[in-house]
């Protein structure tokens, strides 16, 4: 897992402002490593939004990504005290959850200001675990951005009244078989844009890893 995590970090160091996402895949890594007060009650006394809510939604995405899904109904819910450093923009209070996407161990990172999905990251498929029916290698950069707007709907991501393009044509990464792209993406009309950084499985088209700075906490409030 933990060579996995380094590679990723290596894969997706081309793109700007990802030192929130390796602070927050470290810490889901080993939640305990940070200076962090981690609670394992299923509604922990601090946290704004309601378990139920949240867990609901993780459990849609983990539903949506695969064929079987395994939730650890126990999330981990974490609160960070101070900032790690200047325009550090992760969020203070999270919610981590564990699941299986078709037997792939997949995490997901939840704000509890906004009870939106922030992170995901999942390990490599492994050669016993099924896959989704209907999916198929991505071997275009034109599948694989239709791969990718599909999973933002499949996540959530992109809901009702939402638009969402690319930045820029999707780009494979030959050393981790994957696509990388960004998606800027607007809530109506007239909102401004954010992005939402995403790494697919070039073989199957399953999120590796996902950024939504949509609900990352505005740096300038801090």
């Amino acid at each position: 897992m933990n060579g996995y995590l380094a590679n990723l970090f290596l894969s997706m160091r081309r793109y700007q402002r990802w030192i929130g996402f390796v602070a927050v895949i470290v810490l889901a890594a080993g939640w305990g490593s940070l200076s962090l007060r981690a609670q394992r009650r299923r509604q922990p006394a601090h946290a704004k939004q309601n378990y139920k809510t949240v867990f609901n939604r993780a459990t849609a995405i983990c539903t949506a990504l695969g064929e079987t899904c395994e939730m650890d109904p126990q999330p981990i819910f974490s609160v960070h005290k101070d900032r790690c450093y200047v325009n550090d923009n992760t969020p203070l209070r999270l919610w981590k959850f564990n699941c299986y996407v078709d037997g792939r161990p997949t995490w997901l990172v939840f704000n509890d200001d906004t009870a939106g999905l922030c992170y995901l990251v999942a390990e490599p498929k492994s050669s016993s675990a099924p896959d989704k029916a209907g999916r198929v290698a991505l071997d275009s950069s034109s599948t694989a951005a239709e791969a990718g707007f599909q999973r933002l709907k499949e996540m959530g991501l992109l809901g009702h009244g939402m638009s969402a393009a690319l930045r820029a044509a999707p780009q494979m990464n030959r050393m981790s078989d994957t696509w990388q792209m960004t998606w800027w993406v607007k809530a109506n009309a007239n909102a401004a844009p954010y992005s939402v950084r995403m790494e697919l499985e070039r073989s199957k088209g399953v999120p590796l890893g996902v950024l939504d700075t949509g609900n990352l906490v505005d740096p300038t409030r801090f």
